[in-house]
Formats: structure tokens, C-alpha cells, sequence
């Protein structure tokens, strides 16, 4: 069994949604930690990964977004400060792309999720340890996250869109 660790200073966790339509709002999750642990020592398939990221960590670089964000509307970073993702089963679709699925909890709200994961390599850093690159990509509805605030333009349209893209680039560590 092997253990790799998130190495955040080497990792992001980014999102982006629709903004009336024709633009994006995009942000970052700033604290954020994981582990992913390979029950048979080389086999990416054994794997079981999870991690967590503090709600209130969320930045889109407006600081008046951020605020809203972190309140009931949204996240309700005071009664839920945590987002975790737990894996269930990885399948293998070629030599490095992947299908990572399990559970993502957002509010208390529980959903299946499927990311799509492109396995990037193990790479020797610079003091020798081992280091692992993923890039996991997915699209959740807020809506099934009870994030579903959304104002209205003069001319009906929703001034966010119900889709989050959501991209998580990880540098991993392997932990003896």
C-alpha cells in the first residue's frame, strides 16, 4: 500500500459558471487538503482518493461576490465550512485517462460524481521524492448542491448559470 498526499503548494482547485449568458465567473478554492492511497503499490485502479476543501477558502477576486458566496444564499460557509469529495471506484479508459466516481458533499448534500481524471505521471522532485500529477475535471448542477440562488435580468435571463465546471490539478507526494 502506498500513500500520496496533496501537496497544495503545487495543486489548485478552480471553478468557473455562466454569467447572464454571455460571460464566466471564475474562482479558486484556497485551503484544501487529500490523500489518495493505492492499496496494490503501483496499480492506479487500487486506489481510493480523498480530499476536502474549506467553503470559506472560496476567491473569485472580487471581494463583495466572495461574501455573497459564503452566505446562506450559496455556500453557508458558517454551517457547512467543508466540501468533500470520497471516491467509490476508478475505471480505467486508456493507459492514462480515467474515471474517478463517488461522492462529493457540498450543504450536507450528497451526489454521485464521475471525474474525469488524465494521470499524468510519477516524476522524481527535486529533494527525491516521489511525485504524482493528476488533472480531474468535472461539471456539477448547484442546483442538486442546494446552491441555488440565481437573480433574474430585466430581460428574464439568469444571471448565473446552473452548470459549475469544476478543474482540480493535483501534485501528490508519496508518503513511506
Amino acid at each position: 500500500m502506498t500513500k500520496w498526499e496533496i501537496d497544495p503548494q503545487y495543486s489548485n482547485i478552480s471553478f468557473c459558471v455562466s454569467r447572464i449568458e454571455i460571460g464566466t465567473v471564475s474562482g479558486v478554492l484556497m485551503d484544501f487538503e487529500g490523500l489518495l492511497v493505492l492499496y496494490k503499490d503501483s496499480d492506479f485502479l487500487s486506489g481510493k482518493i480523498r480530499f476536502q476543501a474549506n467553503s470559506n477558502s472560496i476567491c473569485t477576486r472580487n471581494r463583495d461576490r466572495d461574501l455573497h458566496l459564503k452566505s446562506s444564499d450559496f455556500l453557508d460557509c458558517a454551517g457547512f465550512p467543508m466540501m468533500e469529495f470520497i471516491s467509490k471506484e476508478i475505471d480505467q479508459i486508456d493507459t492514462v485517462h480515467y474515471l474517478i466516481s463517488g461522492n462529493m458533499c457540498i450543504k450536507k448534500e450528497n451526489q454521485a460524481v464521475v471525474l474525469t481524471t488524465w494521470y499524468k505521471g510519477i516524476r522524481t522532485g527535486l529533494t527525491g521524492e516521489n511525485r504524482m500529477g493528476l488533472e480531474l475535471t468535472t461539471t456539477l448542477n448547484r442546483n442538486d448542491f442546494n446552491l441555488g440562488w440565481s437573480g433574474v435580468t430585466a430581460e428574464g435571463i439568469q444571471l448565473i448559470g446552473g452548470e459549475v465546471d469544476i478543474h482540480i490539478h493535483l501534485e501528490l507526494i508519496q508518503r513511506v
